[in-house]
């Protein structure tokens, strides 16, 4: 059989915990992928720093030996071609590592191979890996394979670094790479999950290595669980079985499983990996996932609009991470500006002296019906809806700032459309109403994560009005149990710390908006923010 598995868990999963795997947790895995017969098992990064104990950023090659107590497998360390000081690199001695794997871009063919030359005068076997393989032409693609030939690496890797590789992609480079290079190099496949193909692709090139390539050397990546940065990689499990199924290999799959039981349970518990719509986006238009990452973190944005911003972006622009243009092409597609002095004139006009009674989503809403309803009975006031409109509750105005939960609620508030008023920020641009209101949509401080809550925002609008008494129910805060009155306007959030987050930013945007204005809230349902406003 021609076709090897590599896996780079120690690798690839390094993005996810920052290398810090633990010494007993690397010693496992490599015992365990060992003993399950993996062919190559690439152990981590070269980096510049100090190497550091429990890390899979090593300094030099020997820095690996004591997690190895046996050596059966051919064990690789990889580095950025131009991250890592290859001259400083002791020469290789009986037991170190086999070999390096070196990874270059598009373009950099002559640099990251002279690196390898480095390497290779230092005793170590050489892998040659082609970042965003994708992105090479036909014509670019034979003349680094004549590179590729002057210098014999042990194998040269096509990559999918951005997950965006169809099976005609993978075809088209395959048959290139076939053609123009010397049968004695192997050629390897990378691929990243972020349209769920992966493993898909990898089982592709499994059964092309077997028809079309059956004299050359192949390999196969993967990582244990498809554990790798954005939406993760092929499963090393999984490739093992299919070559098991098919083709009689002998990878030990209890091998596999007990690796897994053992030292991967920890991380799949405590970090995210693997598919999702952000990353799908990023594979569709071939962006680097660290875009993603950053439209999350700092903005939240949704779907629909960080398909438009990488839309927007230029092509070199969404393979590398300039984040000074990304939040430029942000608030371009995001910041749609509206005259809103109407709007505010007419809140002004019709809130002035008034009670308002702003409405949230909070579970209390519902627990709390029968005395929310009483208030409302005694008091008779301005009913605002902040981003829901709740069955049995009579409103005089919606508010949103979010087009989902619109869009939701969006045929019973046009059943109630007569007798009810819309207020929306401008980003909401696609509903054309008159009785819509519109009010700019505020950027929010760059200091918060969460800086766009919808409270706030409407608080922002309310606090100059005269003589206007708010109360307000259901803000019931994110750390709750079933926080909200309907499941569907959850927060799309996987974990709890996320909710810990956004309570404690909104207790300092909350108790920062308290100190700067003279505006007094009345809590009808219990909240953990009240205590900023006594």
């Amino acid at each position: 059989m021609n076709c090897s598995i590599l896996d780079c868990t120690l690798r690839d999963g390094a993005y996810i915990v920052n290398g810090n795997f633990g010494e007993k947790n690397i010693s496992g895995i490599i015992a365990k992928l060992q003993d399950a017969n993996i062919d190559l098992i690439e152990c981590g990064w070269l980096k510049e720093n100090e190497y550091i104990d429990g890390s899979s950023y090593f300094h030099v090659p020997n820095d690996l030996k004591k997690y190895v107590s046996k050596k059966t497998k051919q064990f690789i360390l990889m580095i950025d071609y131009n991250r890592y000081d290859c001259n400083k690199m002791p020469q290789k001695k009986e037991g170190d590592i086999d070999a390096i794997r070196v990874v270059f871009p598009v373009g950099k063919a002559v640099e990251g191979i002279n690196v390898a030359s480095t390497i290779r005068n230092k005793g170590y076997k050489v892998y040659l890996q082609l970042a965003n393989t994708s992105g090479y032409t036909d014509a670019e693609l034979i003349n680094v394979s004549r590179l590729v030939n002057d210098f014999r690496p042990e194998a040269v890797s096509i990559v999918d670094t951005f997950g965006k590789m169809y099976p005609w992609d993978l075809s088209r480079m395959l048959t290139i790479l076939d053609h123009n290079l010397d049968i004695s190099i192997g050629i390897g496949f990378h691929s990243h999950n972020n349209q769920q193909l992966s493993f898909a692709m990898a089982i592709q090139f499994i059964e092309w290595s077997i028809s079309a390539a059956p004299e050359r050397r192949v390999i196969v990546d993967g990582t244990l669980c498809g554990m790798g940065r954005g939406a993760g990689n092929a499963c090393t499990e999984l490739l093992a079985n299919y070559m098991n199924l098919k083709y009689k290999s002998s990878y030990d799959m209890d091998s596999l499983m007990d690796c897994i039981d053992l030292y991967m349970s920890e991380f799949i518990t405590k970090f995210n990996w693997g598919y999702s719509i952000p990353y799908a986006l990023a594979g569709m238009y071939g962006c680097h996932v660290n875009n993603v990452a950053y439209l999350i973190d700092k903005h939240r944005t949704k779907a629909k609009d960080m398909r438009n911003i990488f839309d927007s972006l230029d092509g070199n622009k969404r393979i590398v991470y300039d984040y000074d243009n990304l939040e430029r092409v942000y608030k371009e597609c995001t910041e749609r500006k509206a005259d809103d002095t109407y709007t505010r004139g007419w809140l002004f006009n019709t809130l002035k002296g008034k009670d308002v009674l702003l409405l949230l989503p909070g579970k209390s809403v519902e627990t709390k019906r029968k005395e929310i309803e009483e208030f409302i009975e005694k008091k008779k006031p301005f009913v605002i809806g902040v981003n829901s409109y709740l069955a049995g509750y009579e409103y005089d105005m919606v508010f949103f700032n979010n087009d989902l939960k619109f869009e939701y609620f969006e045929d019973i508030i046009k059943n109630n459309i007569d007798k009810l008023n819309i207020l929306m920020t401008s980003n909401m641009d696609k509903y054309d109403n008159e009785k819509i209101y519109r009010i700019n949509n505020p950027i929010g401080d760059s200091r918060w994560k969460y800086n766009n809550n919808s409270t706030i925002i409407l608080l922002d609008l309310l606090k100059n009005i005269d003589n206007c008494n708010i109360y307000i129910a259901g803000f019931d805060g994110f750390l709750v149990d079933n926080q909200y009155a309907s499941t569907a306007l959850k927060a799309n959030i996987q974990n709890s710390s996320e909710f810990e987050l956004m309570q404690k930013e909104l207790e300092q945007i909350l108790k920062e908006f308290k100190m700067e204005n003279s505006i007094d809230l009345n809590f009808i349902t219990e909240s953990p923010f009240e205590k900023y406003f006594n």
